[in-house]
């Protein structure tokens, strides 16, 4: 704490430096205890004879001391108290005074500054011609600018940073989302320099985005304590060490899209309502350039797009053709030249019915367009339509239309439409009909065939290895014979299961076969196929695991008997492919709600070499094997492909992957 001695000589040498007036006065009686030379000449008196007198004698209205003091004794300070004094001529005059507590002598006193009203107004005056001045340059300048609006914002900001004598005066975008505002340019008076570096988020000062969207004007006096603008103190006022800010924001449609910011870079700065005032027109000016700015770019994106949509439509394949609300054509590419034998100069301006549409749909053409004119209604419109045209030389031929939405024309529509000759498609869909009308024909006779000699072979098959089994019973059998009946009775089951496979898959390709949805236990199917592959599991010394989910119900309908069939292949393949570890039947529910919305899925998993990633679509074709080469020789290749196709026909679907 500072001495009374300390106090009274800093206060006795600013009364002896300050070129404004200056009081110092007794609080208790309200005596002068001291003045300077510039109290003594607006007083017109000696300073002598000014030390002792009671204050409230130089008031017009003592009451004004009495509120002034009383403000002094509850805040400690007065800021621009408006006071009407009396000379010792009998002259008066009006002051703004502002006033500190103090301690002088020993004693609570006052130290009162003051400001003579006409000098305030002079000062008022000298202000208002200048920030008058500059908006008159300014509006000038920007009204017949053709500079893009980075040199006119720069201009802008540099002629208002002087006018308003503020250290910094910058200009922020914010972001779409309003979540964000960047710096587009920075002017700082003391270095005469143009910067645009800097950005600020929402949650780095949300009081302060939340006053860009509600206020006219955020004038920041003392921007450390502002609570707009307090939020900002560590980060970036104390660092620039700006004291007072004097935010606009820019507003275009009602809707804020950016900030003007002035910064004073010092102690706190009050600012007036003509700055203010200064402050929101500099703002519309600079929205009214960021307008002319949207404007032409506006413009310049339209004509570029208008470029590139006639280079388009001039180079596109297919033939387009407009026309007005009279039916007239109004444009003609040269698709539409090529397809039609028309060049553009024939064409333009006449009728479209008179050009390509056949006579007998001429009159429902016009009766379509009046239709809209009248009631808007377009139902051929954005379709894809297919219809006989006219050529020039009278030939009829297929095409394919598309109109696109009517658009505004001067005081009519304008519909365009993409044309495309289909001649050659009609012709080559014919030739796709009749060959696919073949191949099916062809197909089903090859399954009948397959299924007719599958039957032919199995008989005599089936007698062959009746009498093999027959003999491998003979005791009196030598090694060699018994060996020699093993083989064919190995090679005849090999050939018999490909002919069963065979028989099955031409059904499937004749559509012969049934699938029949009845109610199946999952419970016991998985037992089922457990007992059914467990001994070749074992022979090989494989784990067989099967897991039934804890959500899976008990009964479902499905077509078990094939559902059997193709579980038991895909575990038998996963058993023979698979030289040690384990193959796992998994049963599970996916999908959640009713019952009848969730799927029953069967996973089977093993621990075998595996399947290279380019191998895994050859598995499901017929007579396709990969692998390993031993087990491929036990194999025909064609049961994953039966499995395949019964599933396919059960409505279900099968997934591989390995890990390979």
């Amino acid at each position: 704490m500072h001495s009374t001695q300390t106090d009274d000589a800093l206060i006795a040498r600013l009364l002896d430096l300050s070129p404004f007036p200056i009081v110092v006065s007794r609080l208790r009686d309200h005596s002068v205890l001291a003045i300077n030379d510039a109290t003594a000449a607006l007083f017109r008196g000696p300073k002598e004879a000014a030390v002792g007198r009671h204050v409230p004698d130089y008031y017009v209205n003592p009451e004004q001391r009495e509120q002034l003091a009383d403000l002094i004794r509850r805040d400690g300070r007065v800021d621009r108290f408006r006071t009407h004094l009396r000379r010792d001529d009998g002259t008066t005059f009006w002051t703004f005074s502002s006033a500190r507590l103090v301690t002088y002598e020993g004693e609570a006193a006052v130290l009162t500054a003051f400001n003579e009203v006409e000098e305030q107004l002079a000062a008022n005056d000298r202000r208002l011609t200048a920030q008058s001045n500059a908006l008159k340059e300014l509006t000038e300048r920007q009204a017949d600018s053709a500079a893009r609006f980075e040199e006119r914002l720069q201009e802008i900001l540099a002629t208002a940073a002087r006018t308003l004598v503020v250290g910094r005066l910058s200009v922020w975008r914010l972001a779409y989302d309003q979540q964000s505002i960047r710096c587009l340019d920075l002017y700082t008076l003391s270095s005469d320099r143009h910067d645009d570096q800097g950005a600020l988020g929402y949650f780095d000062a949300p009081a302060y985005f939340d006053a860009l969207g509600t206020e006219r004007v955020i004038a920041a006096h003392d921007a450390a304590t502002d609570p707009r603008t307090c939020e900002l103190r560590d980060s970036y006022l104390k660092p620039l060490g700006i004291g007072a800010m004097l935010d606009v924001p820019l507003r275009k449609d009602g809707t804020t899209v950016g900030v003007l910011c002035a910064e004073h870079v010092g102690d706190g700065r009050t600012w007036t309502v003509d700055e203010q005032n200064f402050a929101i027109s500099v703002a519309n000016l600079i929205v009214v350039a960021l307008v002319d700015d949207d404007r032409r770019e506006a413009i310049a994106k339209l004509a570029d797009s208008e470029a590139r949509a006639r280079m388009i439509v001039d180079t596109a394949h297919d033939g387009f053709v407009g026309i007005d609300s009279l039916g007239r054509i109004v444009d003609w590419n040269a698709a539409a030249e090529a397809t039609f034998g028309w060049s553009p100069a024939e064409v333009l301006g006449r009728t479209l019915s008179d050009v390509i549409i056949p006579t007998e749909y001429r009159e429902a053409h016009v009766r379509g367009i009046q239709r809209f004119l009248d009631t808007g209604a377009a139902p051929v419109v954005n379709k894809r339509l297919e219809l006989s045209a006219l050529h020039r030389s009278g030939r009829e031929f297929p095409i394919e239309l598309t109109v696109t939405s009517p658009t505004r024309f001067g005081d009519g529509y304008f519909f365009g439409a993409f044309l495309r000759d289909i001649s050659e498609r009609r012709e080559r869909d014919l030739q796709l009909r009749t060959a696919k009308e073949s191949a099916e024909a062809a197909t089903r006779a090859k399954s009948e065939f397959l299924a007719n000699m599958s039957h032919e072979l199995r008989t005599p098959l089936n007698g062959v290895l009746g009498y093999a089994q027959l003999l491998q019973r003979e005791a009196g059998l030598s090694a060699r014979q018994r060996e020699a009946l093993d083989a064919i009775t190995k090679s005849g089951s090999h050939l018999l299961g490909v002919i069963n496979e065979i028989l099955d898959l031409s059904k499937i390709e004749a559509g012969h076969i049934d699938t029949a949805a009845t109610t199946t236990d999952l419970l016991q199917l998985g037992a089922d196929l457990r007992q059914l592959v467990a001994e070749s599991a074992q022979r090989k010394q494989l784990r067989l695991r099967t897991v039934i989910g804890p959500d899976v119900p008990r009964a479902v309908c499905l077509d078990g008997r094939h559902v059997r069939q193709v579980l038991l292949n895909l575990l038998g393949n996963a058993i023979k492919f698979t030289e040690r570890g384990r193959v796992t039947f998994r049963v599970e529910v996916e999908g959640e709600g009713a019952e009848r919305e969730r799927t029953v899925r069967f996973v089977i998993a093993d621990t075998g070499a595996g399947i290279a990633a380019g191998h895994l679509g050859r598995i499901f074709e017929p007579f396709e094997q990969v692998g390993d080469r031993k087990a491929r020789a036990e194999g025909t290749g064609l049961g994953l492909a039966i499995t395949r196709r019964i599933i396919e026909q059960m409505g279900g679907r099968i997934d591989v992957e390995s890990a390979l």
